[in-house]
């Protein structure tokens, strides 16, 4: 059976990408790592098969022929979308025969979870695997200026930074790697119609326009009511705005990295330095403190606004956090690393207790109206989904993001602050269920 494909002849589609004036939106930074690398040196392209992945492809290759034998196509089947699952990756296969460049697949683990934070991280790990396999240090992926808005709306309600709205950047050190934006200057319409005009096919994700995820709620409701609402560019004004606030966010990083090494002595935190400082600067010294503590990674678990201010008046409550770690106040701030549960060598089994199965703490919780195991089942879902100690924080994160994720409730709305049914904190109307 043949394929429903078919692509230009390449002598055409290098006098069209001759045509295209895209180079000077191709962010600086960018430019600069193309033209100063090595002969021998590999890039890595994450294509899908949409329409982004597929001009970055192209748009390398015919804009920038000297990478044309350095380039490898990688494609990760998630397989949720059954026979269309399977033609994106034959799509993406008929992409890199066309342009003559290797191509490495994978498909998802059936039990992983379909969430999108879990099959995005599947990806990257998928991407990271390839890039050491190949010894690749660049990783080119295909977000544009729609991505842009769309993630800085997502974040705003969410209580993030400085440095958590000016994502997607142009380039992200991951670990080892480094991840390439090219196209954060160009829209979703622009690489479409350049699509268009080069007479290039892509491939169309059905599910990028199911309701229930909040994102394509985003996509397809708020951000074009956006647009229309502007007399101006929206997203030359939203990109430019992302530009600023990275340079905000560095500016930041450069002085809370030099009074992090003035409050340093040792293994603890001067209390007077730090707390002299703006609470921009205080929040980041505390990240990187921590950070450097825990270099497999740290969350403050939702407790960096309490420590903070539990700090400045020398009180600490929140003691406990992720990763075994506490924090104390003993002539400074001090880290204390522990481990709970651990057993001496002389201890003794004095008893054991096996727990009822969860449907009996169903029925006591529906039958009985019981707030307690309510409370207790948040915290589980906490532990269950984080592997980490089952918190009101963890617990009500995983239950905002199924609500938004899987059945498709605007947590925003909303408000869900524990698991009793008695607490005047949670309320919600029977419109959302």
């Amino acid at each position: 059976m043949s394929l429903p494909w078919a692509f230009p002849e390449t002598s055409d589609l290098e006098q069209l990408f001759a045509q295209i004036q895209v180079k000077d939106r191709i962010p600086n930074g960018i430019l600069e790592i193309l033209d100063n690398c090595s002969q021998h040196q590999k890039f890595e392209i994450c294509c899908s098969g949409g329409a982004d992945s597929t001009f970055l492809t192209f748009l390398l290759f015919y804009k920038f022929p000297a990478l044309q034998d350095r380039l490898v196509l990688c494609h990760f089947n998630h397989g949720l979308r059954g026979k269309d699952s399977v033609l994106d990756k034959k799509f993406v296969q008929e992409i890199a025969n066309h342009l003559g460049i290797p191509i490495r697949n994978d498909c998802q683990d059936a039990c992983v979870k379909a969430d999108e934070a879990s099959l995005r991280n599947q990806r990257l790990d998928f991407f990271k695997r390839i890039a050491t396999n190949d010894c690749i240090s660049h990783i080119f992926l295909g977000h544009h200026a729609d991505d842009v808005a769309e993630t800085l709306l997502w974040r705003l309600p969410r209580s993030s930074t400085v440095s958590g709205l000016n994502a997607p950047k142009p380039i992200t050190n991951l670990d080892q790697l480094i991840l390439l934006r090219p196209l954060l200057n160009l829209s979703r319409m622009e690489i479409r119609d350049f699509l268009t005009i080069c007479k290039i096919p892509w491939r169309e994700d059905q599910s990028n326009k199911k309701a229930k995820y909040l994102r394509n709620r985003i996509r397809s409701q708020v951000i074009p009511a956006w647009k229309e609402s502007f007399e101006f560019d929206l997203l030359r004004g939203i990109t430019k705005t992302r530009e600023l606030l990275e340079q905000d966010a560095k500016a930041l990083d450069y002085y809370a990295a030099a009074a992090y090494k003035e409050c340093k002595t040792d293994k603890l935190l001067k209390i007077n330095h730090f707390n002299s400082h703006p609470i921009a600067i205080r929040r980041r010294i505390l990240r990187l403190w921590l950070t450097e503590t825990s270099p497999r990674g740290f969350s403050f678990d939702g407790k960096e606004s309490e420590l903070l201010e539990q700090i400045e008046i020398g009180i600490i409550k929140t003691s406990d956090l992720p990763n075994n770690t506490r924090l104390l106040i003993e002539d400074g701030l001090r880290i204390d690393k522990y481990k709970k549960g651990s057993n001496s060598v002389t201890s003794k089994l004095v008893a054991t207790h096996q727990s009822n199965a969860l449907i009996s703490s169903l029925e006591n919780l529906m039958v009985e109206s019981d707030n307690l195991t309510a409370e207790l089942l948040v915290k589980m879902i906490g532990h269950e989904t984080s592997n980490k100690q089952g918190t009101w924080q963890n617990g009500l994160f995983a239950m905002r993001t199924f609500f938004n994720d899987n059945v498709g409730i605007d947590t925003t709305t909303f408000s869900i602050s524990d698991g009793s049914g008695v607490s005047r904190y949670n309320y919600s109307s029977a419109g959302h269920f």
